[in-house]
Protein backbone atom coordinates (compact mmCIF):
# COMPACT_ATOMS: atom_id res chain seq x y z
CA UNK A 1 0.00 0.00 0.00
CA UNK A 2 2.80 2.43 -0.28
CA UNK A 3 2.03 3.15 -3.56
CA UNK A 4 -1.47 4.44 -1.83
CA UNK A 5 -0.25 6.11 1.36
CA UNK A 6 2.39 8.37 0.93
CA UNK A 7 3.52 12.44 1.12
CA UNK A 8 3.22 13.02 -2.21
CA UNK A 9 5.17 14.00 -5.13
CA UNK A 10 8.19 16.78 -5.14
CA UNK A 11 7.58 20.08 -6.92
CA UNK A 12 9.65 18.92 -9.26
CA UNK A 13 8.06 15.66 -10.06
CA UNK A 14 4.75 17.67 -10.26
CA UNK A 15 6.47 20.00 -12.70
CA UNK A 16 7.46 17.14 -15.22
CA UNK A 17 4.13 15.28 -14.93
CA UNK A 18 2.02 18.27 -15.86
CA UNK A 19 4.68 19.00 -18.60
CA UNK A 20 3.89 15.28 -19.82
CA UNK A 21 0.61 15.96 -20.19
CA UNK A 22 0.36 18.95 -21.89
CA UNK A 23 -0.70 17.11 -25.08
CA UNK A 24 -3.77 18.51 -26.50
CA UNK A 25 -5.43 21.84 -26.61
CA UNK A 26 -8.71 22.31 -25.10
CA UNK A 27 -11.33 23.33 -27.75
CA UNK A 28 -8.95 25.26 -29.74
CA UNK A 29 -10.07 28.20 -31.61
CA UNK A 30 -8.49 31.58 -33.17
CA UNK A 31 -10.15 33.45 -30.15
CA UNK A 32 -7.74 30.89 -27.42
CA UNK A 33 -6.47 32.86 -24.56
CA UNK A 34 -2.87 32.70 -23.04
CA UNK A 35 -3.00 30.41 -19.77
CA UNK A 36 -0.02 30.19 -17.07
CA UNK A 37 1.30 26.41 -17.59
CA UNK A 38 1.80 24.95 -14.02
CA UNK A 39 0.74 27.80 -11.02
CA UNK A 40 -2.38 26.46 -9.81
CA UNK A 41 -1.81 22.33 -10.88
CA UNK A 42 -0.82 20.20 -8.43
CA UNK A 43 -1.49 16.34 -7.09
CA UNK A 44 -3.28 15.22 -4.34
CA UNK A 45 -0.56 15.35 -1.56
CA UNK A 46 -2.39 13.43 1.45
CA UNK A 47 -4.06 9.98 1.06
CA UNK A 48 -3.34 9.25 4.57
CA UNK A 49 -6.47 8.67 7.34
CA UNK A 50 -8.08 5.70 7.28
CA UNK A 51 -11.30 7.09 6.23
CA UNK A 52 -9.29 7.71 2.90
CA UNK A 53 -8.09 4.11 2.41
CA UNK A 54 -11.95 3.36 2.70
CA UNK A 55 -13.19 5.49 -0.10
CA UNK A 56 -10.34 4.67 -2.35
CA UNK A 57 -11.49 0.93 -2.65
CA UNK A 58 -14.75 1.72 -2.61
CA UNK A 59 -14.01 3.89 -6.39
CA UNK A 60 -14.65 2.60 -9.94
CA UNK A 61 -13.01 5.43 -11.35
CA UNK A 62 -9.45 6.28 -10.59
CA UNK A 63 -6.96 7.86 -11.95
CA UNK A 64 -5.38 6.77 -15.40
CA UNK A 65 -8.14 4.98 -16.59
CA UNK A 66 -11.13 6.80 -17.71
CA UNK A 67 -10.20 10.09 -16.13
CA UNK A 68 -7.09 12.05 -14.72
CA UNK A 69 -7.20 12.42 -11.33
CA UNK A 70 -6.16 16.33 -10.04
CA UNK A 71 -6.96 18.20 -6.59
CA UNK A 72 -5.98 21.36 -5.21
CA UNK A 73 -3.07 22.55 -3.21
CA UNK A 74 -5.53 24.49 -0.66
CA UNK A 75 -8.92 23.11 0.79
CA UNK A 76 -10.55 26.40 -0.47
CA UNK A 77 -9.54 26.44 -3.78
CA UNK A 78 -12.36 26.79 -6.03
CA UNK A 79 -11.02 24.88 -8.54
CA UNK A 80 -8.42 24.19 -10.70
CA UNK A 81 -7.02 25.14 -14.03
CA UNK A 82 -5.73 22.82 -16.44
CA UNK A 83 -3.63 23.90 -19.52
CA UNK A 84 -2.79 22.74 -22.30
CA UNK A 85 -0.36 22.96 -25.71
CA UNK A 86 -2.00 23.29 -28.78
CA UNK A 87 0.37 21.03 -31.43
CA UNK A 88 2.14 22.53 -34.24
CA UNK A 89 0.10 22.58 -37.49
CA UNK A 90 0.00 19.83 -40.22
CA UNK A 91 1.67 22.25 -42.84
CA UNK A 92 4.42 20.89 -45.20
CA UNK A 93 5.81 22.47 -48.14
CA UNK A 94 7.23 20.85 -51.70
CA UNK A 95 10.49 22.40 -52.84
CA UNK A 96 10.09 23.99 -56.68
CA UNK A 97 12.92 22.16 -58.16
CA UNK A 98 13.32 22.57 -62.43
CA UNK A 99 14.41 19.28 -63.40
CA UNK A 100 16.47 20.67 -66.54
CA UNK A 101 16.81 24.09 -68.64
CA UNK A 102 13.82 25.02 -69.80
CA UNK A 103 11.21 22.33 -67.60
CA UNK A 104 8.40 23.26 -65.58
CA UNK A 105 9.33 23.65 -61.93
CA UNK A 106 6.92 21.90 -59.85
CA UNK A 107 6.34 22.34 -56.16
CA UNK A 108 3.71 24.19 -53.34
CA UNK A 109 2.33 26.72 -54.98
CA UNK A 110 3.09 30.64 -53.79
CA UNK A 111 5.51 28.89 -51.72
CA UNK A 112 8.70 26.66 -53.34
CA UNK A 113 11.25 28.48 -52.82
CA UNK A 114 14.13 27.66 -50.29
CA UNK A 115 12.71 29.84 -47.54
CA UNK A 116 9.39 29.56 -46.07
CA UNK A 117 7.51 32.77 -46.64
CA UNK A 118 4.76 31.59 -43.97
CA UNK A 119 4.84 33.71 -40.95
CA UNK A 120 6.37 32.03 -37.47
CA UNK A 121 3.77 29.71 -35.30
CA UNK A 122 3.05 31.10 -31.90
CA UNK A 123 2.94 28.21 -29.58
CA UNK A 124 -0.69 28.99 -28.61
CA UNK A 125 -2.01 27.70 -24.91
CA UNK A 126 -5.55 26.96 -23.63
CA UNK A 127 -6.92 25.92 -20.64
CA UNK A 128 -10.03 24.22 -19.13
CA UNK A 129 -11.33 25.12 -14.90
CA UNK A 130 -12.78 22.55 -12.95
CA UNK A 131 -14.61 23.32 -10.74
CA UNK A 132 -14.90 21.87 -7.23
CA UNK A 133 -18.65 22.55 -7.53
CA UNK A 134 -20.20 19.28 -6.14
CA UNK A 135 -20.69 19.01 -2.41
CA UNK A 136 -21.28 16.47 0.41
CA UNK A 137 -22.02 18.06 3.60
CA UNK A 138 -24.82 15.95 5.16
CA UNK A 139 -24.80 15.72 8.81
CA UNK A 140 -26.19 13.76 11.31
CA UNK A 141 -26.68 13.67 14.94
CA UNK A 142 -27.39 11.14 17.79
CA UNK A 143 -28.16 12.22 21.48
CA UNK A 144 -26.61 10.17 24.35
CA UNK A 145 -30.22 8.61 25.30
CA UNK A 146 -30.42 7.17 21.56
CA UNK A 147 -27.28 5.26 21.64
CA UNK A 148 -28.06 3.56 25.41
CA UNK A 149 -31.52 2.75 24.31
CA UNK A 150 -29.80 1.18 21.06
CA UNK A 151 -27.37 -0.74 23.12
CA UNK A 152 -23.51 -1.59 23.05
CA UNK A 153 -24.09 -4.10 20.35
CA UNK A 154 -24.31 -1.60 17.62
CA UNK A 155 -21.99 0.65 17.40
CA UNK A 156 -24.17 3.42 15.69
CA UNK A 157 -21.53 6.35 15.37
CA UNK A 158 -18.55 4.54 14.60
CA UNK A 159 -20.83 2.74 11.51
CA UNK A 160 -22.11 5.46 10.26
CA UNK A 161 -19.26 7.47 10.39
CA UNK A 162 -17.34 4.30 8.26
CA UNK A 163 -19.83 4.48 5.70
CA UNK A 164 -19.40 8.16 4.69
CA UNK A 165 -16.39 7.21 2.29
CA UNK A 166 -18.54 4.47 0.60
CA UNK A 167 -21.32 7.15 -0.05
CA UNK A 168 -19.00 9.62 -0.98
CA UNK A 169 -17.41 7.49 -3.43
CA UNK A 170 -20.78 6.39 -4.93
CA UNK A 171 -21.80 9.71 -5.58
CA UNK A 172 -18.23 10.54 -7.14
CA UNK A 173 -18.59 7.57 -9.63
CA UNK A 174 -21.90 8.75 -10.40
CA UNK A 175 -20.75 12.45 -11.04
CA UNK A 176 -18.20 11.11 -13.31
CA UNK A 177 -20.60 8.71 -15.32
CA UNK A 178 -22.88 11.44 -15.81
CA UNK A 179 -20.65 13.46 -16.63
CA UNK A 180 -19.43 11.96 -19.00
CA UNK A 181 -21.86 10.83 -20.44
CA UNK A 182 -24.01 13.98 -20.42
CA UNK A 183 -21.19 15.36 -22.34
CA UNK A 184 -21.23 12.66 -25.13
CA UNK A 185 -25.36 13.22 -25.62
CA UNK A 186 -24.76 16.91 -25.74
CA UNK A 187 -21.77 16.55 -28.41
CA UNK A 188 -23.85 13.80 -30.72
CA UNK A 189 -25.70 16.38 -32.28
CA UNK A 190 -22.83 18.14 -33.64
CA UNK A 191 -20.80 15.27 -34.75
CA UNK A 192 -24.16 13.55 -36.13
CA UNK A 193 -24.14 10.67 -33.24
CA UNK A 194 -20.78 10.01 -34.90
CA UNK A 195 -19.54 8.88 -31.19
CA UNK A 196 -22.82 6.62 -30.69
CA UNK A 197 -22.68 3.11 -31.38
CA UNK A 198 -25.71 1.17 -32.23
CA UNK A 199 -26.18 -2.57 -31.06
CA UNK A 200 -29.25 -4.58 -30.49
CA UNK A 201 -28.77 -6.72 -27.70
CA UNK A 202 -31.47 -9.42 -28.96
CA UNK A 203 -28.86 -10.06 -31.79
CA UNK A 204 -27.67 -13.70 -31.86
CA UNK A 205 -26.10 -14.03 -34.71
CA UNK A 206 -22.64 -15.41 -33.76
CA UNK A 207 -19.47 -13.56 -32.55
CA UNK A 208 -22.16 -10.33 -32.43
CA UNK A 209 -20.76 -8.67 -29.55
CA UNK A 210 -16.98 -9.24 -30.80
CA UNK A 211 -17.98 -7.12 -33.19
CA UNK A 212 -18.79 -4.53 -31.39
CA UNK A 213 -16.31 -4.56 -28.45
CA UNK A 214 -13.98 -3.91 -31.60
CA UNK A 215 -16.05 -1.48 -33.12
CA UNK A 216 -16.33 0.46 -29.50
CA UNK A 217 -12.55 0.19 -28.81
CA UNK A 218 -11.53 0.82 -32.14
CA UNK A 219 -13.76 4.01 -31.86
CA UNK A 220 -10.75 5.45 -29.60
CA UNK A 221 -7.36 3.91 -31.14
CA UNK A 222 -8.52 5.12 -34.61
CA UNK A 223 -10.25 8.28 -34.19
CA UNK A 224 -10.38 10.86 -37.39
CA UNK A 225 -10.98 15.04 -37.40
CA UNK A 226 -9.79 15.82 -33.46
CA UNK A 227 -6.43 16.60 -34.31
CA UNK A 228 -6.90 20.01 -32.45
CA UNK A 229 -7.44 18.38 -29.58
CA UNK A 230 -4.06 16.50 -30.12
CA UNK A 231 -5.80 13.29 -30.82
CA UNK A 232 -5.28 10.67 -33.65
CA UNK A 233 -5.47 7.92 -31.48
CA UNK A 234 -5.91 7.24 -27.64
CA UNK A 235 -3.13 5.13 -25.71
CA UNK A 236 -5.58 2.05 -24.70
CA UNK A 237 -3.50 1.79 -21.16
CA UNK A 238 -5.54 4.75 -20.12
CA UNK A 239 -9.35 3.80 -22.11
CA UNK A 240 -12.01 1.25 -20.06
CA UNK A 241 -15.07 0.08 -20.74
CA UNK A 242 -17.66 1.12 -18.61
CA UNK A 243 -20.50 -1.25 -18.57
CA UNK A 244 -23.93 -2.71 -17.05
CA UNK A 245 -24.20 -6.13 -16.30
CA UNK A 246 -26.57 -6.81 -19.32
CA UNK A 247 -23.89 -6.23 -21.19
CA UNK A 248 -21.35 -8.15 -19.32
CA UNK A 249 -23.73 -11.53 -19.67
CA UNK A 250 -24.17 -10.84 -23.42
CA UNK A 251 -20.92 -10.97 -23.62
CA UNK A 252 -20.14 -14.70 -21.75
CA UNK A 253 -22.50 -16.57 -24.25
CA UNK A 254 -20.75 -18.63 -26.56
CA UNK A 255 -22.23 -18.24 -29.59
CA UNK A 256 -22.38 -15.05 -30.21
CA UNK A 257 -20.62 -13.29 -27.04
CA UNK A 258 -16.76 -12.16 -26.70
CA UNK A 259 -14.49 -14.62 -24.63
CA UNK A 260 -12.95 -11.83 -22.53
CA UNK A 261 -9.51 -12.64 -20.34
CA UNK A 262 -10.76 -13.29 -16.93
CA UNK A 263 -7.53 -14.17 -15.85
CA UNK A 264 -6.58 -10.54 -14.67
CA UNK A 265 -9.31 -9.56 -12.78
CA UNK A 266 -8.99 -12.98 -10.48
CA UNK A 267 -4.55 -11.65 -10.11
CA UNK A 268 -6.17 -8.23 -9.46
CA UNK A 269 -8.45 -9.84 -7.10
CA UNK A 270 -5.65 -11.59 -5.17
CA UNK A 271 -3.84 -8.33 -5.30
CA UNK A 272 -6.19 -5.96 -3.50
CA UNK A 273 -7.10 -4.13 -7.18
CA UNK A 274 -3.93 -3.53 -8.27
CA UNK A 275 -2.74 -4.88 -11.62
CA UNK A 276 -1.39 -8.18 -11.89
CA UNK A 277 2.06 -6.76 -10.99
CA UNK A 278 0.78 -5.39 -7.98
CA UNK A 279 2.33 -2.15 -9.11
CA UNK A 280 -0.32 0.21 -10.22
CA UNK A 281 -4.06 0.60 -8.64
CA UNK A 282 -6.69 0.33 -10.89
CA UNK A 283 -9.83 0.73 -9.04
CA UNK A 284 -13.24 -1.82 -8.08
CA UNK A 285 -15.73 -3.27 -10.70
CA UNK A 286 -13.08 -5.09 -12.68
CA UNK A 287 -14.22 -8.58 -14.54
CA UNK A 288 -11.69 -8.36 -17.23
CA UNK A 289 -9.95 -6.92 -19.98
CA UNK A 290 -11.13 -6.95 -23.90
CA UNK A 291 -8.16 -6.44 -26.61
CA UNK A 292 -6.08 -5.22 -23.69
CA UNK A 293 -8.42 -2.77 -22.59
CA UNK A 294 -10.02 -3.31 -18.66
CA UNK A 295 -13.39 -4.07 -18.41
CA UNK A 296 -15.31 -2.50 -15.29
CA UNK A 297 -18.61 -3.57 -14.87
CA UNK A 298 -20.89 -0.65 -13.37
CA UNK A 299 -24.27 -2.10 -11.16
CA UNK A 300 -27.33 -0.04 -12.95
CA UNK A 301 -27.98 2.60 -9.64
CA UNK A 302 -24.97 3.80 -10.63
CA UNK A 303 -26.41 4.73 -13.87
CA UNK A 304 -29.83 5.68 -12.06
CA UNK A 305 -27.87 8.02 -9.65
CA UNK A 306 -26.09 9.21 -12.81
CA UNK A 307 -29.84 9.96 -14.39
CA UNK A 308 -30.78 11.87 -10.75
CA UNK A 309 -27.67 14.05 -11.12
CA UNK A 310 -28.65 15.06 -15.12
CA UNK A 311 -32.26 15.88 -13.78
CA UNK A 312 -33.93 13.82 -16.05
CA UNK A 313 -37.68 12.79 -15.71
CA UNK A 314 -38.96 9.44 -15.88
CA UNK A 315 -40.16 9.16 -19.84
CA UNK A 316 -36.09 10.62 -20.40
CA UNK A 317 -34.45 8.22 -17.93
CA UNK A 318 -36.54 5.36 -20.40
CA UNK A 319 -34.24 6.76 -23.32
CA UNK A 320 -30.88 6.77 -21.10
CA UNK A 321 -31.55 3.17 -19.61
CA UNK A 322 -30.77 2.43 -23.62
CA UNK A 323 -27.13 3.49 -23.20
CA UNK A 324 -25.31 0.36 -21.90
CA UNK A 325 -22.25 1.42 -21.72
CA UNK A 326 -19.41 3.19 -23.35
CA UNK A 327 -15.73 3.63 -23.50
CA UNK A 328 -13.62 6.79 -22.32
CA UNK A 329 -10.08 7.64 -22.06
CA UNK A 330 -8.13 9.16 -19.48
CA UNK A 331 -6.95 11.73 -21.13
CA UNK A 332 -10.42 13.58 -21.92
CA UNK A 333 -11.75 13.97 -18.75
CA UNK A 334 -10.37 15.35 -15.46
CA UNK A 335 -11.55 14.72 -11.95
CA UNK A 336 -10.54 17.14 -9.26
CA UNK A 337 -11.09 17.10 -5.71
CA UNK A 338 -10.32 19.40 -2.81
CA UNK A 339 -11.76 19.09 0.33
CA UNK A 340 -12.08 15.54 2.01
CA UNK A 341 -13.46 16.19 5.61
CA UNK A 342 -15.28 14.20 8.26
CA UNK A 343 -15.55 15.55 11.38
CA UNK A 344 -17.30 14.42 14.63
CA UNK A 345 -18.30 16.62 17.51
CA UNK A 346 -20.19 17.07 20.29
CA UNK A 347 -23.52 17.85 18.74
CA UNK A 348 -25.09 21.87 19.51
CA UNK A 349 -28.40 20.55 20.77
CA UNK A 350 -29.84 20.65 23.98
CA UNK A 351 -29.28 16.82 24.54
CA UNK A 352 -25.81 15.60 25.36
CA UNK A 353 -24.63 13.38 22.12
CA UNK A 354 -22.36 13.70 18.84
CA UNK A 355 -22.50 15.39 15.54
CA UNK A 356 -21.25 14.54 12.00
CA UNK A 357 -19.97 16.70 9.94
CA UNK A 358 -18.90 16.62 6.22
CA UNK A 359 -17.10 18.53 3.76
CA UNK A 360 -16.27 16.33 0.74
CA UNK A 361 -16.11 18.73 -2.58
CA UNK A 362 -15.45 17.76 -6.01
CA UNK A 363 -15.46 18.56 -9.58
CA UNK A 364 -15.43 16.51 -13.00
CA UNK A 365 -15.11 18.11 -16.57
CA UNK A 366 -14.55 16.70 -19.62
CA UNK A 367 -12.05 18.09 -21.99
CA UNK A 368 -11.70 16.28 -25.10
CA UNK A 369 -15.12 15.20 -26.14
CA UNK A 370 -13.67 12.38 -28.71
CA UNK A 371 -12.47 10.44 -25.53
CA UNK A 372 -15.91 9.08 -25.40
CA UNK A 373 -18.36 6.74 -27.51
CA UNK A 374 -21.74 5.48 -26.45
CA UNK A 375 -23.65 2.54 -26.88
CA UNK A 376 -26.89 2.38 -27.13
CA UNK A 377 -29.20 -0.81 -27.07
CA UNK A 378 -31.33 -0.29 -30.76
CA UNK A 379 -33.56 -1.96 -32.67
CA UNK A 380 -33.84 0.84 -35.59
CA UNK A 381 -30.27 1.96 -35.94
CA UNK A 382 -30.89 5.28 -33.28
CA UNK A 383 -34.24 6.01 -34.83
CA UNK A 384 -35.90 4.15 -31.80
CA UNK A 385 -33.79 6.66 -29.85
CA UNK A 386 -34.44 9.82 -28.61
CA UNK A 387 -31.13 11.78 -27.04
CA UNK A 388 -32.68 12.58 -23.48
CA UNK A 389 -29.58 15.41 -22.77
CA UNK A 390 -29.29 16.95 -26.34
CA UNK A 391 -27.75 20.01 -24.36
CA UNK A 392 -25.48 19.53 -21.67
CA UNK A 393 -23.71 22.55 -19.12
CA UNK A 394 -22.35 20.45 -16.50
CA UNK A 395 -24.17 18.38 -13.46
CA UNK A 396 -26.45 20.30 -10.99
CA UNK A 397 -27.96 17.88 -8.41
CA UNK A 398 -31.35 17.85 -7.46
CA UNK A 399 -31.62 18.74 -3.39
CA UNK A 400 -33.06 15.03 -2.71
CA UNK A 401 -31.41 12.56 -5.48
CA UNK A 402 -33.04 9.97 -2.94
CA UNK A 403 -36.76 11.37 -3.98
CA UNK A 404 -35.45 11.28 -7.64
CA UNK A 405 -34.74 7.83 -7.30
CA UNK A 406 -37.54 6.18 -5.65
CA UNK A 407 -39.57 7.94 -8.56
CA UNK A 408 -37.38 6.16 -10.60
CA UNK A 409 -37.69 2.94 -9.28
CA UNK A 410 -40.91 2.89 -7.54
CA UNK A 411 -39.75 2.29 -3.94
CA UNK A 412 -40.14 3.50 -1.08
CA UNK A 413 -36.94 4.77 1.19
CA UNK A 414 -36.60 6.06 4.58
CA UNK A 415 -35.78 9.75 4.84
CA UNK A 416 -33.07 10.93 7.10
CA UNK A 417 -35.68 12.17 9.24
CA UNK A 418 -36.38 9.08 10.11
CA UNK A 419 -33.28 7.74 10.04
CA UNK A 420 -32.51 10.13 13.00
CA UNK A 421 -34.92 8.24 15.02
CA UNK A 422 -34.12 4.62 14.67
CA UNK A 423 -34.43 2.98 18.12
CA UNK A 424 -36.16 5.88 19.91
CA UNK A 425 -39.51 6.68 17.83
CA UNK A 426 -41.33 5.13 14.55
CA UNK A 427 -41.93 7.03 11.14
CA UNK A 428 -45.49 6.97 12.26
CA UNK A 429 -45.11 10.64 13.76
CA UNK A 430 -44.62 11.98 11.01
CA UNK A 431 -46.09 13.04 7.36
CA UNK A 432 -43.75 13.26 4.23
CA UNK A 433 -45.37 15.51 1.89
CA UNK A 434 -44.81 16.09 -2.33
CA UNK A 435 -45.93 19.26 -3.61
CA UNK A 436 -46.01 19.63 -7.13
CA UNK A 437 -45.94 23.33 -8.18
CA UNK A 438 -47.06 24.09 -11.53
CA UNK A 439 -47.73 27.21 -13.92
CA UNK A 440 -49.22 28.63 -16.74
CA UNK A 441 -49.94 25.68 -19.28
CA UNK A 442 -49.42 23.12 -16.35
CA UNK A 443 -45.53 23.81 -16.72
CA UNK A 444 -43.42 22.38 -14.18
CA UNK A 445 -41.85 25.26 -11.62
CA UNK A 446 -38.46 24.11 -11.11
CA UNK A 447 -37.46 27.70 -8.98
CA UNK A 448 -39.88 28.32 -6.34
CA UNK A 449 -39.71 28.80 -2.56
CA UNK A 450 -41.68 27.36 -0.19
CA UNK A 451 -42.01 28.67 3.40
CA UNK A 452 -43.62 26.03 5.59
CA UNK A 453 -45.54 26.90 8.88
CA UNK A 454 -47.52 24.57 10.87
CA UNK A 455 -49.65 25.02 13.57
CA UNK A 456 -47.46 25.17 16.58
CA UNK A 457 -45.55 28.03 14.83
CA UNK A 458 -42.60 25.78 13.96
CA UNK A 459 -41.31 26.57 10.39
CA UNK A 460 -39.91 23.34 8.48
CA UNK A 461 -37.32 23.33 5.81
CA UNK A 462 -38.21 22.10 2.31
CA UNK A 463 -36.13 20.35 -0.54
CA UNK A 464 -36.38 20.70 -4.34
CA UNK A 465 -36.06 18.08 -6.61
CA UNK A 466 -35.52 20.40 -9.65
CA UNK A 467 -38.60 18.57 -11.63
CA UNK A 468 -41.53 20.77 -10.04
CA UNK A 469 -42.04 19.00 -6.92
CA UNK A 470 -40.89 19.97 -3.31
CA UNK A 471 -40.86 17.60 -0.09
CA UNK A 472 -41.27 18.28 3.68
CA UNK A 473 -42.23 16.76 6.29
CA UNK A 474 -45.11 17.50 9.16
CA UNK A 475 -45.94 15.82 12.48
CA UNK A 476 -48.48 13.34 12.08
CA UNK A 477 -51.88 15.21 12.37
CA UNK A 478 -50.52 18.49 12.21
CA UNK A 479 -51.50 21.22 9.81
CA UNK A 480 -49.85 24.03 8.16
CA UNK A 481 -49.75 26.93 6.04
CA UNK A 482 -47.32 26.77 2.92
CA UNK A 483 -46.14 30.10 1.14
CA UNK A 484 -45.09 29.58 -2.64
CA UNK A 485 -43.35 32.05 -4.34
CA UNK A 486 -41.59 31.98 -7.79
CA UNK A 487 -40.39 34.56 -10.18
CA UNK A 488 -43.06 35.93 -12.81
CA UNK A 489 -46.13 34.26 -10.90
CA UNK A 490 -48.41 35.61 -7.80
CA UNK A 491 -47.35 34.64 -4.09
CA UNK A 492 -49.72 31.68 -3.09
CA UNK A 493 -50.78 30.13 -0.43
CA UNK A 494 -52.00 26.69 0.25
CA UNK A 495 -53.78 25.46 3.56
CA UNK A 496 -52.22 21.99 4.62
CA UNK A 497 -55.52 19.70 6.72
CA UNK A 498 -55.04 17.96 9.60
CA UNK A 499 -56.69 15.04 6.92
CA UNK A 500 -53.79 15.59 5.18
CA UNK A 501 -51.11 14.44 7.38
CA UNK A 502 -53.10 11.57 9.16
CA UNK A 503 -51.29 9.03 6.87
CA UNK A 504 -47.48 8.56 6.51
CA UNK A 505 -47.05 9.95 2.78
CA UNK A 506 -49.24 12.89 1.09
CA UNK A 507 -48.73 14.57 -2.62
CA UNK A 508 -50.59 17.65 -3.33
CA UNK A 509 -50.43 20.49 -5.67
CA UNK A 510 -50.41 24.10 -6.14
CA UNK A 511 -51.02 26.00 -9.25
CA UNK A 512 -49.61 29.36 -9.22
CA UNK A 513 -51.41 32.30 -11.53
CA UNK A 514 -48.77 34.83 -13.92
CA UNK A 515 -48.33 37.92 -12.48
CA UNK A 516 -50.22 41.01 -14.72
CA UNK A 517 -47.71 42.29 -16.90
CA UNK A 518 -47.26 45.98 -16.00
CA UNK A 519 -48.82 48.75 -18.65
CA UNK A 520 -46.85 51.42 -19.81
Amino acid sequence: MDNIISTGLSDTQVYLQNAANLKAPFNLTKQSGQYPAFGDIMVNRRIASMWQLIHLDARIFVDGLGVTSMSAEAEDAAGVKIPFLAPPPRRMRTLGITPCIGGTPSGTPGNSGPFNVNLPNGMQTNAVDIWFNQLYDEAAQISRDQMRMIGQNLDVLGQYTATIPQVTAMLMDAEIIATQIGTALGWSGTVSQRNILPYNSATDTKGYMQQIMNALGTSLSNVRGAYAEGITSYPIERSVYVLRYKVLNKLMTIDNGAIINSDIGQKILLNGKFDDTGSRYLGGAIVGMYRGIIIKVVPDEYFDMAAGLLNLTKEQKAQFDKIDGYICNGIGTYFGRASVVTDVDKAPTTSIGMIVRNDWRWGTQVTRNSSITLLVDTTNDLGDFTNPVPTFKGVISPNDLEAVLDGYNDTDYVKESSMQRVGFTTSTLTTDVTLTVTGTSSAQIKDATLVVLDNEGTTHSFGNNGDGTYNFTLPRGSSAVVTITAPGYQVATLNVATSDTATATKALSQALTAQAAKSK
